[in-house]
């Protein structure tokens, strides 16, 4: 018995959307284990790991290491549900912060990333201290071509006593993969200092993409003209699913 065009077309979508949904799922588990591996590290050397979705529970808890939260995150500009955003504290055993970072998801839908720093980086940034800030109509390639789900990590700082130990790396790594799941992001990128991208720091944490002076300004903050030469380090989505897969080969060396 032959069978007709149709049927074997539905018998073939199938078979493929069953094979992706298994992928998926493997994939999801890859991430999964990926987490838990980081985080059982993080507690071998003495560190507790907290997390949440209040950022003024979070700005409290910086507080306490004389740190304020950026303009990327604080309260005063924006308001982060629990699906938009979320932080980690890695607390010492006294319970003082050791060391933080956050994510947030902007939905882009098919804006762009570089239409989409036109119109919130001049609202951060522009006041009466740091004057009209603008960045240039030409950016950079990737920015033009990135849209959808798009996550921004910052607030990452390690106290000076835990420097040097791995604890940046680790961390960095661990947000990207709680993002991953939390948000599904088509893209992840942070900001990083020119001498750490430079010093292959960047691609220590897990990011494939490292672009230098990753915004063309025309006007940059007068009063935070170092803003102007932060080097972007950036994930698309499968490469983040890779990550996951490399942090557990790596384990099993």
């Amino acid at each position: 018995m032959k069978i007709r065009r149709a049927e074997f077309d539905k018998i073939i979508y199938a078979i493929i959307t069953g094979e992706i949904a298994v992928r998926t799922a493997e994939m999801t588990m890859d991430v999964a284990s990926a987490i838990g591996l980081i985080s059982a590290e993080l507690r071998m050397v003495g560190m507790k790991i907290v997390s949440g979705h209040d950022f003024a529970e979070y700005a409290d808890l910086v507080a306490a290491s004389n740190r304020v939260l950026t303009e990327h995150f604080a309260i005063d500009y924006h308001t982060l549900s629990p699906v938009e955003g979320f932080w980690i504290v890695l607390t010492d055993g006294s319970g003082m912060p050791a060391a933080t970072v956050a994510a947030r998801l902007d939905c882009l839908g098919p804006m762009t990333l570089a239409q989409h720093w036109k119109m919130y980086l001049p609202r951060i940034y522009s006041s009466k201290t740091s004057g009209t800030v603008t960045i240039s109509q030409r950016q950079h390639g990737f920015c033009q071509e990135v849209s959808g789900r798009v996550a921004y990590l910052g607030e990452m700082w390690v106290k000076d006593k835990f420097r040097k130990q791995g604890l940046a790396k680790k961390l960095a790594i661990l947000v990207q993969l709680v993002a991953l799941l939390q948000f599904d992001p088509d893209f992840i990128y942070c900001w990083m200092w020119e001498d750490r991208a430079k010093s292959g720091f960047a691609q220590a944490c897990g990011f494939t993409e490292v672009v230098a002076r990753g915004i063309r300004w025309e006007n940059p903050p007068s009063n935070k003209s170092e803003i102007a030469k932060l080097w972007l380090a950036g994930n698309r989505k499968s490469r983040l699913f890779d990550l996951a897969l490399n942090v557990l080969e790596c384990a099993l060396e």
